[in-house]
């Protein structure tokens, strides 16, 4: 069912179409700490491998956040609404409405935006295929910069980019319900109309030698043209420094980018840069650099299998 059409779920939020028709609304922009890395390539048998890490690949892949330049409201009568239909929303969004000390984390999402947008522009033989199964393609390149190695997958997912937005950012209290890596995932802050702060915590790693890791971090959706691109990196959270109980990750930028597929408005090319740093030590990074392709592919099979319950 689409969003704005008949009964809508019950979460609390609700899309506007204008900035200026409610100037109360902040911008979509969500912060949800995170993590990168990965270590030259090395072959390894995945399930040694899968049995030496546990579930650490779906730590990783939960602790994805979504967010770009949508416009919301909460409020208390559950309504929820379609997201606005301006092209190049958000891009020139004034920020003069956002409190002075948040400023730094709207300004966060579009440089993550900047980052995101040249790796995408990189020629397609810069990225190497190291996985390609059940029509989900995942590609890597060596970041000289980072040192690790950013994945981006690739895929097409049954739903249209609107309503993947919609999922993504305005139902962010049920990702933990579709993603195993995450058990935790909860907003620390509205930020503005397109940004919010995320804490969020992985799931359970199944081995009692990987720490849960947790992540906070800031998360922005925006609108250009026909695609949606919900970027998010690491932030810092005065309230939220890192604790004993949880092995702190760190998110560099990254994003959800859903376009039409093909010229289908029904369909989404749904693609995923990752770029994550787990803080694992060295010795680990060669299980991870084999180990992430497939749990990319199991993320995406987890979006599949939860798009069909949007019919």
């Amino acid at each position: 069912m689409q969003l704005g059409q008949g009964n809508v779920p019950s979460n609390k939020l609700r899309a506007t179409a204008n900035a200026s028709e409610n100037p109360q609304v902040p911008l979509g922009v969500c912060v949800v700490s995170g993590w990168h890395g990965v270590a030259p390539r090395a072959r390894v048998n995945r399930n040694t491998a899968k049995m030496a890490i546990g579930l650490l690949p779906h730590m990783i892949l939960s602790s994805l956040c979504l967010s770009t330049n949508i416009l919301y409201h909460e409020l208390l009568d559950g309504t929820l609404l379609r997201l606005p239909q301006k092209k190049d929303l958000g891009l020139h969004q004034s920020l003069s409405d956002v409190a002075p000390d948040l400023v730094p984390y709207a300004e966060q999402g579009l440089l993550a935006l900047k980052e995101i947008q040249r790796h995408l522009d990189m020629e397609t033989n810069a990225w190497e295929i190291v996985s390609d199964e059940d029509g989900i393609v995942v590609r890597d390149f060596y970041h000289p910069e980072y040192k690790k190695f950013i994945y981006l997958t690739e895929a097409k997912i049954e739903a249209s980019p609107q309503r993947l937005m919609e999922e993504y950012f305005l139902n962010w209290q049920g990702v933990a319900s579709w993603n195993p890596g995450v058990s935790v995932f909860e907003r620390v802050k509205l930020v503005s109309n397109n940004t919010h702060v995320v804490h969020q915590v992985a799931g359970e790693q199944g081995s009692s030698f990987i720490s849960k890791r947790d992540f906070v971090s800031v998360y922005s959706w925006f609108l250009i043209k026909d695609t949606y691109y919900y970027v998010f990196t690491a932030a810092d959270w005065p309230s939220l420094p890192p604790t004993a109980e949880h092995v702190r990750g760190r998110f560099y930028p990254s994003a959800f980018v859903f376009a039409p597929w093909k010229g289908s408005t029904d369909a989404t090319s749904f693609r995923y840069v990752a770029n994550v740093d787990l803080k694992i030590t060295s010795w680990l990074d060669p299980i991870l650099r084999h180990l992430f392709p497939p749990s990319m592919v199991e993320y995406v099979q987890a979006l599949r299998k939860h798009v069909e319950s949007f019919t």
